[in-house]
């Protein structure tokens, strides 16, 4: 792994109620314990797995441990690793569990800001991505990009304290777009009518409850006085739900006729 196991990897690993007894970090082999793994020699992996029994590896990162002299943007270098991999998790009943990390922010197609060649992405069961909108740094949340076993699931919030553990915190309406945006959604415009395009975004489906709305917006970086303020902006109707019922808020019927943003944009 690419950090200190026994400053960050462990401890992270007790947090969330970890068995040690099934915890191990593989740097290398016996035979040459300075050097570093390189999971092109699966041989190392194979002994591992028969030594431990474990039923998955992650691999963090790919690009680290794939070794000097190999290009993953390059397919004929990449696709031949990969299949090496499979057919280890295959014979031995794990699931290997491979980290990239993004490139810089900057032009070029989505899928090509990780780092790796596309076919990475192409030979994989299922992938994810971590991340959070610019607009909302500190609110991340993990989607599901792809998967050949089934339906995706929903994006979900997550929490890291100062001491480092991890908590879900509910679902997000985050988009691969939102995260892997080249700016963020909101540079340049005012406060308020960021707070308008977002609410409109929201309402857009049809009503929510108030508490919903405001619960939300305070998820995605939306200030609950500057939230009111579109509110009236965009003359959003608000309406009772009998005596004891929360407030419902929904778009006038001119805006719920005009397509989504992204579309009229």
């Amino acid at each position: 792994m690419e950090h200190n196991s026994s400053e960050i990897i462990r401890p992270r690993f007790v947090g969330l109620h970890g068995d040690l007894k099934r915890f191990a970090v593989l740097r290398g082999a016996l035979a040459a314990p300075s050097a570093c793994l390189n999971v092109r020699d699966t041989s190392v992996l194979e002994d591992a797995l028969q030594r431990t029994h474990a039923r998955l590896v992650i691999l963090d990162s790919l690009d680290i441990y794939s070794g000097t002299g190999i290009d993953l943007h390059r397919s004929a270098e990449t696709l031949p690793l990969l299949e090496k991999l499979a057919r280890l998790a295959q014979r031995r009943g794990c699931c290997i569990f491979l980290i990239r990390h993004l490139s810089k922010r900057g032009p070029g197609r989505l899928a090509l800001r990780s780092q790796g060649s596309i076919e990475i992405s192409a030979a994989l069961r299922t992938e994810f991505l971590a991340g959070a909108s610019p607009d909302a740094p500190s609110q991340p949340a993990l989607l599901q990009i792809k998967s050949n076993l089934g339906p995706l699931a929903p994006p979900m919030v997550y929490r890291i304290d100062d001491v480092g553990n991890f908590s879900w915190t509910g679902l997000s309406k985050l988009t691969r777009e939102d995260m892997l945006a080249d700016r963020p959604t909101g540079a340049g415009l005012p406060k308020r009518r960021f707070a308008g395009e977002w609410l409109r975004e929201y309402l857009q489906d049809g009503s929510e409850t108030q508490g919903r709305i405001e619960t939300a917006a305070e998820r995605d970086g939306v200030c609950i006085r500057t939230l009111r303020r579109a509110k009236f902006d965009l003359g959003v109707h608000s309406a009772k739900d009998g005596v004891k019922g929360p407030w419902y808020w929904s778009l006038p019927v001119a805006w719920e006729q005009q397509p989504p943003m992204e579309e009229a944009r």
